[in-house]
C-alpha cells in the first residue's frame, strides 16, 4: 500500500444519488479500517444541479479533490463527465453512465455502461446509481493498478446495501452492474 491516499470525484445531478453512493463507499472505506474525508461541492441548494462529490481515503487533512489528481471519477451522468473529468488526473480511471459512446483520453481508462436500460429490464429507474456503482467496483477489481490501494471490495459494498433496506431491485441492480460487460 502506498501512502498516497486513494481521490474519488463523484459527480452527478440532483444530490441524493451521488450523496448516497459516496456514504457507501466512505462506509466501506471506514469499516475496512482507512481514514476518509468526504464533501460534496455543487449542486446541493438546487435540485438538478450538477453535484461533485469529493470521496479522499488515507491519510489526508482536506476532503477536497485537486484539479488533475483524482485516481478516479465516478460518473452517474453523462452530461457532467466535463465538469468531473478536470478532477482525472492523466493516467485514471472514469466510469461514466453513458447512453452513447464516450471517446477515451490518452493514458486514461474509459469504461462506460449503460444503465438506464438494465434499470427499465428490472422495472426500477431509481436503481440507476446503484447499477453504475455495482459496474464501477467491477473496473476497481478489473484493473488494480489504476487505484493505489485495495479501498473497496465487491462483497463489502453489497452487504452494505442489503443492510440499508434497499428493495430487492436494488441489490439486483448491484450485482447486474457489477456482471456488466465494459462498453
Amino acid at each position: 500500500m502506498r501512502n498516497k491516499p486513494v481521490e474519488l470525484v463523484i459527480a452527478g445531478v440532483g444530490g441524493q444519488g451521488v450523496l448516497f453512493v459516496t456514504g457507501l463507499l466512505a462506509e466501506a472505506a471506514m469499516k475496512a479500517g482507512f481514514d476518509v474525508l468526504a464533501s460534496e461541492t455543487h449542486g446541493m441548494a438546487q435540485r438538478g444541479g450538477t453535484v461533485l462529490s469529493h470521496l479522499r481515503v488515507g491519510d489526508v487533512k482536506s476532503p477536497l479533490v485537486r484539479t488533475g489528481s483524482a485516481d478516479a471519477i465516478l460518473v452517474l451522468r453523462q452530461d457532467v463527465l466535463p465538469v468531473a473529468s478536470v478532477f482525472l488526473r492523466p493516467e485514471g480511471m472514469a466510469v461514466v453512465n453513458a447512453g452513447r459512446p464516450v471517446p477515451p483520453e490518452e493514458g486514461r481508462l474509459m469504461a462506460c455502461i449503460d444503465a438506464e436500460p438494465i434499470a427499465a429490464a428490472i422495472g426500477d429507474f431509481k436503481t440507476v446509481n446503484v447499477i453504475v456503482l455495482g459496474f464501477f467496483l467491477q473496473q476497481i477489481e478489473r484493473h488494480p493498478e489504476r487505484l493505489p490501494m485495495p479501498v473497496w471490495r465487491c462483497a463489502d459494498v453489497r452487504e452494505m446495501l442489503s443492510t440499508k433496506r434497499l428493495k430487492a431491485s436494488g441489490i439486483e441492480a448491484f450485482d447486474r452492474g457489477y456482471h456488466e460487460l465494459t462498453s
